[in-house]
């Protein structure tokens, strides 16, 4: 059963706090996105603003196109490990996967299993524990609510291949 996020800044998930990343990861989830709102989150995993914030946008601010990007300790350094410039469709399910390297410093985004996005990247994703750690939410007041359907959200201490996405 999917996660329906009706445009609401009461709703949203809020995961435990917990150490959820490492230096390979894969994030894999279904989305079907109702309305594009500026920088709507899919996930922001941080503590806080601008404190190890991990986040997967489904809608940029200027194009409504999927996005990742890493803010480490006190917004220190902030890099887009992806931007795409393919929108989504609304109402209609789609299969987004983030990969990222901290060895080989790549960042993929796999949309319905096709590679849209291989790009390098020079930062690193801050192990530690997050404590405000939010699906369909943004740690940021300002950025808009999500109003989209989360299916199958999954987070990998690996880089998953193209064929282990789809």
């Amino acid at each position: 059963m999917a996660l329906s996020i009706q445009d609401s800044k009461f709703n949203y998930l809020q995961v435990p706090p917990d150490t959820y990343f490492s230096d390979e990861l894969t994030i894999t989830v279904w989305i079907r996105i109702h309305s594009y709102g500026n920088r709507a989150r899919i996930i922001d995993f941080g503590n806080e603003r601008d404190k190890d914030n991990l986040i997967l946008s489904y809608s940029d601010d200027k194009f409504n196109t999927p996005y990742a990007t890493i803010f480490n300790q006190d917004n220190k350094y902030q890099c887009y490990v992806t931007e795409n410039f393919t929108k989504l469709p609304m109402n209609v399910w789609h299969h987004l996967s983030l990969s990222l390297s901290v060895s080989q410093q790549r960042g993929k985004l796999y949309i319905n299993g096709q590679l849209m996005i291989n790009r390098a990247y020079n930062c690193t994703i801050s192990k530690g524990i997050r404590n405000s750690s939010l699906i369909g939410k943004s740690n940021w007041p300002i950025d808009n609510h999500t109003n989209a359907d989360i299916d199958d959200l999954k987070i990998y201490n690996k880089v998953l291949t193209q064929q282990e996405i789809w």
